[in-house]
């Protein structure tokens, strides 16, 4: 299980991948006492954001160009809840843009960490064929 930790407004956070059977533990549980309640069987979560715990969880198994993007998707719920509210809100167009380049360089310093991070734990040949595909001889 990978695992990476940051600050977001100077809260610690942790970013983790793991199974679906686990995110879908884990949601299951959290949900277990709202009204609402569905049981996390049929859908598939890409990645999870928990307030509470200043987790972000990441299904391990996604090929590493959607894991990228769910991370930067999931860094920006995040982004949102750190810096600007935990309520339910509708924005505007203005707003989202002013929310995209605000946080662009913060979230996109934590997806840089979390590539370098990636690099160290993975064998040299899964990194070279995931992040830099070798080019075929012509």
């Amino acid at each position: 299980m990978m695992k990476m930790k940051f600050i977001m407004n100077d809260l610690p956070w942790q970013i983790i991948e793991t199974s679906q059977e686990e995110m879908k533990k884990i949601q299951n549980i959290k949900k277990a006492n709202e009204e609402e309640n569905v049981k996390s069987v049929m859908p598939r979560y890409f990645g999870i954001t928990y307030f509470d715990d200043l987790i972000i969880y990441l299904d391990k198994n996604i090929n590493f160009d959607m894991k990228i993007k769910t991370l930067k998707h999931e860094l920006a719920h995040c982004y949102i809840g750190c810096y600007i509210t935990h309520q339910e809100k509708t924005y505007d167009e203005e707003m989202v843009a002013d929310i995209v380049s605000n946080s662009h360089s913060i979230i996109s310093e934590i997806v840089d960490d979390y590539l370098h991070h990636f690099v160290k734990m993975q064998p040299r040949d899964i990194v070279e064929n995931e992040i830099a595909p070798q080019k075929k001889d012509e």
